[in-house]
């Protein structure tokens, strides 16, 4: 006899026999009611009750606060005669023999077939479970949304299934338009019944709400059956026709493709020969195969889809994936092949089996009936399965490495490749999760986990002394669980523990103690022994082992356990035997002298009896030398052990530095740093993305979602109800993303968005960053965002990116124009990116990025290659070889042979187009190239070439380009007269506005680049003052600019500059700031100059690593392709030679620099070379000579004056005293060098009287 209601769907009221509200005394009350009811008729664990309902209290607190509300409500029951409420010391039942509960009947409604049922549930379901009760517990509200969720799904699918049978049943409805406003055929049934009511306008109005929320929540317009329903009504007078139209059969327009990550298993006959029969046979023979399979395959979770070749796909991870989607694929198949089937004769059909997993398209019908699904999948699947035996289950490698070895495999005969196909065995023999993943083999160091593992340890010491300990790991799935058990257990093996490991399985969370039964049957190896009798025998002898054991009174519970009892109606165990029973095995151990270390992994698939049992356990095993350890997923609130004393260890994520250490120990060696950063960005600090995503890059899959990790990422999203496809439109918009934005996106208003953001906030999906109305949101994990995005239909994701590119380019306060460009690159509009590119190049240069510049640059490269107008095509292409010239120019150098390709491709194009202006832009990239690889015969073609079409064009930036051109091509030439003279022609032309053009067109201010030439021209020719003052302008000019590119440039040429001049300390200093500049900015000629400048400077102050940084320098600038640089490069190194007495390695350098210079025509610093091979010997006269004319022809007065110093010191040598004089004539006045000093010096010596000697005083 019911004596009362407890009804939770839409509220919560608890109602006695006579109709009355019982009015329970708080909200904490109702949600313990709440608990218990939901777990009917069994028992929960007070620790899991305590947990939920005061999870933010001490455990003491938590379980004081349960008694006393447990004590409140039972004296409020047993007040209106319910004793309902059953208690232990460790659990809490509800009896509901005398109870109607509205949850208990749904469930047992949807689970039943029939018009009336659905009828039922739809007058039950008056809303959401639990809805309006809210107690301050994070642990609680995860629990109601995880209750809510099943509920809501068992229900929508039980009406949906029974609206399609009886789709004038108005009442199913208007309860599925509750739970899903968007469902059409509930609107139309709707539609109907109003119509035939004669509430036409009531009709169509329902027409009106299904649009609009058809719009709001999924940004869609109904389909043709709705509308033309809608039309009908419109435009018939009167009620409607009093018996409903039939359903229609789906029509291929009202499919609906889905983008999902599944598991398929291919299920077909094994002999050919079954498909010979009569084609009678045939359909029969189908028919049943299609039952059986739905039969076992359904239960498992997944669904049935009969091909048209007789061949069964079963489908898991749809239309909910769940992280062991994978496993119960292959248990199913497993379970189909061993049992096969008998057909209508009684004779047996042997099946085969093929399983894959991987993306796949869905198509449904406008009824949400899966009709199809194709993929790369689902063809390997059916290939599996055609190559599979009779009884065989096969399976990619793909699968099997997702799998991490829970099944035992064999490589399929002749497989190929790094990965073959496997035959699956059975079931994995480990009870170990974590050494039958294969994981404990290859085991990366434990990282970020020191403080967690001593607190274990402190808890085993302490069991070593004799105290039973019980501790959990909690964290969330991948986050390092049973790696930290992994590495506990080798800590403790110093101890010889006995372990005892039990693995609870999400597939059997339902069968009573299978941790257990699966632990004893492994161990006592029932595998190999096929009959009762022989498995009784092997437990009689173990149990002969134990020593202290009531053998018979535990064999006797053993035996019921295990199935071996030979009685038809065993009496079930009483639960004070059983766990008497297994407490007296764990004593027995602990006898044997041994500390007992006993293992539950993943107590949140534990089994609610195996729950209890553990929670006695516990408390019953006080003073033993035992630790019970457990693993278990947050959120807190699912059942564990549970004494008073229980640790909880909460395992948080790796921090940077943590993830990076990681990373580093598990990738091969030469991974640049960029690429492990990229990983440990992407793996949000959880140590099994990490090891997954290092695994999937290392096979080659770089941006790749793991194969392994889909399914758990798909099942995190499948949990959301309506806000599915928000989640799906802010993946596109970024790992983070604004209310907005996305409103814009959906075309909700923010308002409207609210619900479906709250939800992704409670599914745990996205963190909220600041307060509305301007709140941003965060992806939690970028794996999350990345999985969401690939949901998305390839024609969706292309229309949503072009929308988000042009929402973008009109915001009030515009997204990076790079951004943008990317939005429209993916959503199919390939000119509006290449646009947005070139200005987010053209920013990128200003401030002298050009890395990201030349990156910009070429992806507009790329995008104009690819567009069908040939013309337009190749001027885009012409557009972007010239603006990315340049920077390449500064990242790898002037003689980079990129640099020249590049400046040849644009050369063909620019010959095509007769434009001057494009033809003088590529004789400047190409005048770079060659001038830099010190071809000079050739650059002063060009250079010449390159300002005359610069004239004819009247191009104002490009005359001074060409001007300069000429001049730097003129002074390495040695003619620094005419160099001289195209610099100050350069600087005439050039005006202050003109600077950011030229930055833009050569990636230089000419102006920097002309004073920097000049100063270097001016100390040569010994004009010190002039030389000081333009590389001072020159850096004022740069550093007023900003640009970073032209002020490494001034400070590397004013080091040179000072170098020649003598003046090492000042060259070192700006030879210091060139090498931070351009280290920062990845500039590769400018540094390893700057390490050349500094180098010397070093050397020459006596520091013997100042010639080891010269000698680094000089081979990195080769590298880059450059030479100009050699003849004074050698020249510094063959002094530092010189002055340690190494005169023949000196002349080698020396020798070389003057091949080059002789070969190229870079005779500017010839007259040192000549200069310094004199005092490694040989002719000194001739050598002199020859460098103080060769420095007289180039005009570098400077150098002449040192040859002319060298040729008077040299003893025997003639005319150099008469060298000297005129060499100082020459010179202007005012001018100080030490050059200068030394020669006025030495003319001073030279014109004094030799002393008298002795014998003629």
């Amino acid at each position: 006899m019911t004596k009362a209601e407890l009804r939770l769907l839409g509220g919560c009221e608890l109602r006695v026999a006579d109709g009355s509200l019982l009015r329970l005394s708080s909200r904490k009350s109702f949600a313990l009611l709440a608990i218990l009811a939901e777990r009917a008729d069994r028992a929960v664990p007070r620790e899991e009750i305590a947990t939920l309902l005061w999870g933010d209290r001490t455990e003491d607190q938590a379980r004081a606060s349960l008694r006393q509300e447990l004590s409140v409500l039972r004296r409020t029951l047993s007040r209106v005669g319910l004793e309902v409420i059953e208690a232990s010391k460790e659990a809490v039942l509800l009896d509901t023999r005398e109870l109607f509960l509205d949850v208990q009947r749904v469930e047992t409604l949807c689970a039943t077939a029939t018009p009336e049922a659905a009828a039922e549930v739809a007058e039950l379901y008056r809303g959401e479970f639990l809805a309006g009760l809210d107690i301050r517990s994070e642990a609680f509200e995860e629990w109601r949304r995880l209750c809510r969720e099943q509920i809501r799904d068992r229900v929508l699918e039980r009406l949906h299934a029974a609206l399609l049978y009886a789709p004038a049943e108005p009442g199913i409805a208007r309860t599925l338009l509750r739970i899903d406003e968007t469902n059409e055929e509930a609107h139309r049934t709707l539609m109907r019944h109003l119509w035939q009511s004669g509430r036409r306008g009531e009709a169509l109005q329902q027409y009106q709400r299904c649009v609009e929320a058809l719009r709001r929540e999924l940004d869609a317009e109904p389909d043709q059956d709705t509308f033309e329903l809608y039309e009908e009504i419109r435009d018939t007078a009167g009620p409607g026709p009093a018996r409903p139209p039939v359903h229609p059969a789906p029509r291929a327009e009202a499919t609906v493709p889905e983008r999902r990550e599944m598991t398929v298993a291919a299920i077909g006959l094994a002999s050919a020969d079954e498909l010979e029969r009569d084609p009678e046979d045939i359909v029969a023979l189908l028919t049943r195969l299609a039952e059986v399979c739905r039969a076992r395959v359904e239960p498992a979770g997944g669904k049935v889809l009969v091909q048209a070749d007789g061949r069964v796909l079963a489908l898991f991870g749809h239309p909910r994936a769940d992280e062991a989607d994978p496993e119960r694929a292959v248990y199913a198949a497993l379970d189909l092949v061993k049992r096969g089937f008998t057909d209508a004769a009684g004779q047996a059909v042997d099946l085969r089996a093929g399983l894959a997993m991987g993306e796949t398209v869905v198509t449904r019908n406008d009824d949400r009936m899966l009709m199809s699904v194709a993929g790369p999948a689902v063809i390997t699947a059916s290939r599996l399965e055609l190559q599979a035996g009779p009884g065989e289950v096969r399976i990619s490698g793909a699968m099997r490495r997702s799998l991490r070895d829970r099944f035992r495999t064999i490589p399929v005969p002749g497989g190929e490749g790094s990965h073959p196909a496997q035959i699956v065995l059975g079931e994995s023999l480990y009870a170990d999760r974590f050494l039958a993943s294969g994981a404990a083999s290859r085991l990366t160091a434990l990282t970020g986990r020191a403080e967690e593992l001593g607190a274990l340890a402190a808890l085993w010491a302490e069991v070593t002394g004799g105290k039973t300990r019980v501790a959990v790991l909690r964290g969330e799935a991948g986050i390092g669980k049973s790696r930290l058990l992994a590495a506990f257990k080798q800590h403790a093996m110093a101890d010889d523990p006995q372990i005892l490991q039990f693995q609870s399985s999400p597939h059997h969370r339902q069968s009573a103690l299978y941790p257990l039964v699966h632990y004893l049957q492994e161990m006592l190896g029932f595998a190999r022994l096929p009959s009762p009798e022989e498995r009784q025998r092997a437990l009689r002898h173990w149990l002969a082992t134990r020593s202290g054991l009531d053998t018979a009174q535990v064999e006797q519970v053993l035996v019921a356990l295990l199935g071996l009892s030979s009685a038809p109606d065993a009496t079930p165990i009483d639960q004070d035997v059983l766990i008497a029973a297994v407490a007296a095995l764990l004593r027995a151990a602990v006898r044997e002298g041994r500390p007992v270390l006993m293992i539950v992994e993943d107590l949140h698939w534990l089994d609610p009896t195996s729950q209890l049992l553990l929670a006695r356990l516990a408390t019953e095993l006080a003073n033993l030398p035992l630790m019970m350890l457990g693993s278990s997923r947050q959120p807190p609130g699912i059942a564990v052990p549970a004494p008073s004393a229980m640790r909880n260890i909460t395992l948080r994520r790796l921090d940077r530095a943590q993830a990076r250490a990681l990373v580093t120990d598990i990738c091969p060696p030469d991974w640049p740093a960029a690429r492990i950063d990229a990983i440990v960005e992407r793996s949000d600090g959880i140590p099994l993305y990490l090891e997954e995503l290092v695994r999937t890059a290392a096979e080659g899959g770089d941006g790749a979602i793991p194969d392994s990790l889909h399914a758990s990422l798909t099942a995190r999203i499948d949990r959301l109800d309506g806000a599915r496809s928000v989640l799906q439109q802010a993946a596109v918009i970024g790992r983070v993303f604004d209310t907005a934005t996305l409103s814009r996106l959906t075309g909700r208003a923010p308002e409207a968005l609210e619900a479906a953001l709250q939800e992704l906030q409670g599914h745990d999906l996205v963190y909220r960053l600041g307060p509305a109305p301007d709140a941003r949101y965060e992806f939690k994990h970028a794996l999350v965002q990345e999985q969401a995005y690939q949901t998305l239909l390839l024609a969706e994701r292309a229309e949503l990116h072009g929308r988000l590119g042009t929402i973008l380019a009109e915001a009030s306060v515009p997204a990076p124009a790079e951004l943008v460009a990317t939005h429209f690159e993916l959503g199919g509009r390939p000119l509006d990116a290449i646009a947005r590119l070139e200005t987010a190049g053209k920013q990128a240069l200003r401030v002298a990025a050009h890395s990201e510049a030349a990156a910009h640059f070429g992806r507009a490269l790329t995008l104009a290659r690819t567009q069908p107008d040939r013309a337009g095509a190749a001027a885009l292409e012409l557009k972007f070889l010239l603006l990315r010239g340049p920077q390449l120019i500064a990242l790898h150098g002037f003689a980079a042979e990129e640099v020249a390709q590049t400046y040849a491709q644009a050369l063909t194009l620019a010959d095509s187009s007769g434009d001057p202006m494009e033809r003088a832009h590529v004789h400047w990239g190409l005048w770079s190239f060659y001038v830099v690889r010190a071809d000079i015969a050739t650059a002063l073609r060009i250079a010449r070439k390159l300002l005359a079409l610069c004239e004819e064009a009247q191009d104002e930036v490009g005359i001074v380009a060409g001007h300069y051109a000429l001049g730097v091509t003129q002074y390495y030439a040695g003619d620094l007269g005419p160099a001289q003279r195209a610099f100050e022609a350069a600087l005439e032309q050039h005006l202050p506005d003109l600077a950011l053009e030229e930055i833009e067109r050569y990636g230089l201010d000419l102006s920097v680049c002309a004073r920097s030439y000049l100063g270097w021209l001016h100390a040569l020719r010994g004009e010190v003052e002039a030389a000081e003052l333009s590389s001072a302008w020159a850096i004022a000019t740069s550093s007023a600019l900003k640009h970073v590119f032209s002020m490494t440039f001034a400070h590397v040429f004013t080091g040179v500059m000072q170098h020649f001049l003598r003046r090492p300390e000042a060259a070192q200093r700006h030879g210091e700031i060139a090498a931070r500049i351009a280290a920062e900015h990845g500039y590769a000629q400018w540094l390893a100059q700057s390490d050349m400048v500094t180098g010397h400077a070093r050397a020459l102050k006596g520091d013997p690593e100042g010639a080891l940084q010269l000698e680094r320098g000089t081979a990195a600038y080769l590298d880059t392709g450059a030479c100009l640089a050699l003849p004074y490069a050698r020249a510094w190194l063959a002094e530092t030679r010189l002055r340690d007495g190494q005169r023949e390695e000196a002349r080698a350098l020396l020798q070389e620099a003057r091949r080059v210079t002789e070969e190229s025509g870079v005779t500017y610093f010839d007259a040192e070379l000549q200069r310094l091979l004199a005092r490694c010997g040989g002719d000194a006269q001739a050598l002199l000579t020859g460098a103080l004319q060769s420095a007289r022809r180039s005009g570098a007065t400077l150098l002449a004056l040192r040859a002319a110093m060298d040729l008077a010191r040299t003893e025997g040598a003639t005319g150099g005293p008469a060298a000297l004089s005129a060499v100082l004539a020459e010179l202007a006045p005012g001018q100080r060098s030490r050059d200068l000093d030394d020669a006025e010096a030495l003319e001073a010596a030279l014109r004094a009287p030799a002393p008298l000697r002795g014998d003629e005083a």
